[in-house]
């Protein structure tokens, strides 16, 4: 063995060093973007699983009233286009249902467009639907006050 030997694995070693923090930052990369885009597709997922819950509702509810007793910000805006909506936690008074004479209370947690937020305030009275199935799942009529597109 010559005394030179060792010296042609240094150029070897920094290679393999190199190719292996090489391929590390690229999972880095690979994690840092499919994490969070992960996470985001599940709220979008989660979003729209709502919206077509509440459309279900609209179109197949019984039309009722609901007197807002509370409502408070809940942590979440969402933009569609140019339509804003803010999530909102509202506890609300239901009356007018045909098979219920007895006001009862409920509350919830939606997504209200900016531009009915003027109309979703306490003490207000707002149109709702009821779903047939479960007097507890409340969408608001935003049609039938006048928001198209909501």
């Amino acid at each position: 063995m010559s005394p030179d030997a060792g010296f042609e694995l240094v150029p070897i070693l920094a290679l393999v060093m190199t190719v292996v923090m090489v391929a590390f930052s690229a999972c880095i990369a690979i994690v840092a973007t499919v994490v969070p885009l992960f996470f985001v597709f599940k709220l979008f997922s989660k979003l729209n699983a709502n919206k077509q819950d509440n459309d279900a509702i609209i179109q197949n509810g019984m039309p009722a009233t609901a007197k807002i007793l509370a409502m408070g910000q809940g942590g979440m805006t969402a933009t569609m286009g140019v339509q804003r909506s803010i999530q909102m936690q509202l506890t609300l008074e239901i009356h007018g249902l045909q098979h219920s004479p007895e006001p009862y209370s409920i509350h919830m947690t939606t997504m209200v467009p900016e531009m009915a937020l003027a109309r979703v305030q306490p003490q207000q009275e707002i149109p709702v639907k009821v779903d047939i199935a479960d007097r507890n799942r409340v969408a608001i009529d935003y049609a039938a006050m006048g928001y198209l597109g909501s």
